[in-house]
């Protein structure tokens, strides 16, 4: 029913899992299916992980796994004189994941392109919100400051240099200011910022930017 992995040791030859695993158990003729939670180690193949993780521990699978899957069974043996106690067929229980995952995997693309939708409507409702919050009417740069803080990622960026532009948008004076991205890349923009705030943008500091996932030259301070 749910289930979570870890590996004893990482440095340690990959043969097997810790799991931690919720079963319910279905006996045959044996009355009301129960649940219990219990530890043990596992194959490699129950946390979905690790590619080449075939049926044996030394045998190579290159089709991707997805590990335990809730919806498909695994036969097992239970001691009849303690429930908790079973023998579990994994190898038998590999063999009937493997059309589970091969479903899967044939369902990725609906899945990316369901994941890929969600994101542009998403998109949408930020951008509409950022668009009808109070704007000067001076300037269409802040609409696109806004839009970066509505659906940009966060990076990191050293402060290169920052100029005065002799420009002000509603009385704040913007500024050029260029920065160093991870990875050496350099990025020159204007952005209006208060007096008080520049004390936050040091020429040599580190600081937090925003990026716009559209655009790699679009960036806004943190």
């Amino acid at each position: 029913m749910n289930h979570r992995s870890r590996e004893r040791n990482p440095n340690d030859t990959k043969t097997a899992v810790d799991l931690e695993v919720e079963w319910e158990v279905h006996v045959d003729g044996g009355g009301e299916p129960y649940r219990f939670v219990e530890a043990r180690r596992a194959p490699v193949w129950v946390d979905g992980q690790h590619l080449g993780a075939g049926k044996r521990w030394y045998s190579a699978r290159p089709k991707r796994t997805y590990g335990l899957m809730p919806e498909v069974g695994i036969p097992c043996l239970v001691d009849p004189k303690n429930p908790h106690g079973l023998w579990i067929d994994w190898d038998a229980g590999y063999d009937l994941h493997e059309p589970a995952w091969q479903a899967h995997t044939a369902e990725a693309p609906a899945r990316r392109a369901e994941a890929k939708e969600e994101r542009r409507r998403e998109d949408e409702v930020a951008v509409a919100r950022a668009e009808v919050m109070p704007q000067p009417p001076d300037v269409s740069a802040l609409r696109d400051v806004q839009r970066i803080y509505a659906l940009g990622v966060t990076g990191s960026a050293t402060v290169m240099s920052a100029e005065d532009t002799d420009r002000a948008v509603s009385g704040v004076r913007v500024w050029r200011f260029e920065v160093e991205l991870d990875g050496g890349r350099r990025v020159a923009f204007d952005q209006a910022v208060p007096q008080k705030s520049l004390k936050r943008y040091p020429v040599g500091s580190d600081i937090t930017v925003y990026l716009d996932p559209d655009d790699e030259d679009a960036v806004a301070l943190g």
